[in-house]
């Protein structure tokens, strides 16, 4: 019998894309960031930090991953902003991004098949499990799943990390001057900013389940709090203060177990590219404006600001 869908890509995709993939992103993703600060200095102060930075650079190393075009890049955060609404768009406009996206990598996974490749994708095409090689169906679910994920979740998190340390009394100003913190700031970043906007799936148990003094009966619905999970005070002495050099950090942000987000060692690489490079290009970085006339995104499946106007 095959194994369920999401442990048969799971497996595979386990082993390709490892924290050694990753890294070898690195260069080029430094590459790609170093040309968004430049734009955004030649844009002149203030300049709205998403639209420059934080909306651009997950697109463009992902599209680099995963082989999209870069005239597709516009519409495909399109397609993925529309997918990953709740409320900002109608329903229908939401299920035709999707049919979109499904085509449009359905496309790039025939185009691996004919042309073989070294990247992601081309790696995943040629890979097979015990039971054989990887469907379309399920090349296309990871497909998804990364570039929509990517798009909007990495975007937000990078615009509420910067948020919290120009907000947060001179936590930008630490990892400006020990840029040795950016790997267990990025993981504290991560555990104390908020990405959803509070609980996620209902979970019904298929049996009795004990948590600490807690039973979950068989056919209960439990609704899980990651953001809670975050902030227990028996896992994170001090929970509700950010602490740089928090280590150990065992925080859920990225999910856990067979919910542990496929794209993690990716989105950490981008994040401690951007707060390495960041303080170091713009020292003296700050808001533009009071905090009470930032603007945040409503009916998202994802929480943050709108703009980030900042200033240097």
């Amino acid at each position: 019998m095959d194994p369920p869908h999401h442990t048969r890509i799971r497996g595979i995709v386990a082993r390709e894309f490892t924290v050694r993939r990753a890294e070898q992103l690195r260069r080029g993703t430094e590459k790609i960031l170093a040309q968004l600060l430049d734009r955004m200095e030649s844009c002149g102060t203030p300049a709205d930090f998403i639209s420059e930075v934080a909306e651009r650079f997950p697109a463009l190393v992902v599209g680099d991953l995963l082989g999209v075009s870069e005239s597709d890049r516009d519409v495909f955060r399109e397609w993925a902003r529309d997918l990953l609404s709740i409320t900002s768009v109608q329903p229908e406009q939401g299920m035709a991004a999707l049919m979109q996206l499904a085509d449009y990598v359905r496309g790039i996974v025939e185009q691996r098949r004919a042309h073989p490749t070294d990247d992601l994708i081309g790696a995943l095409v040629r890979a097979h499990d015990d039971q054989g090689r990887l469907t379309d169906d399920e090349l296309v679910t990871f497909g998804i799943t990364l570039l929509a994920a990517d798009f909007d979740t990495t975007s937000d998190q990078m615009a509420n990390s910067l948020y919290v340390l120009l907000t947060e009394e001179d936590q930008y100003g630490r990892l400006r001057d020990h840029p040795e913190l950016v790997p267990t700031a990025v993981e504290e970043l991560v555990r104390y900013v908020p990405l959803g906007s509070g609980s996620g799936l209902p979970y019904v148990a298929t049996t009795d389940v004990e948590f600490g003094e807690v039973t979950v009966r068989k056919d209960d619905t439990v609704v899980l709090s990651i953001i809670s999970a975050n902030r227990d005070p028996e896992a994170f002495p001090d929970a509700d203060r950010l602490d740089l050099e928090r280590n150990p950090n065992p925080h859920i942000g990225f999910g856990h177990g067979v919910h542990h987000c496929l794209g993690a060692q990716l989105a950490r690489m981008q994040l401690r590219v951007l707060f390495t490079m960041l303080p170091q290009r713009f020292p003296n970085l700050a808001l533009a404006t009071s905090v009470d006339e930032i603007p945040w995104k409503q009916g998202k499946l994802t929480r943050g600001p709108e703009r980030l106007p900042v200033t240097w």
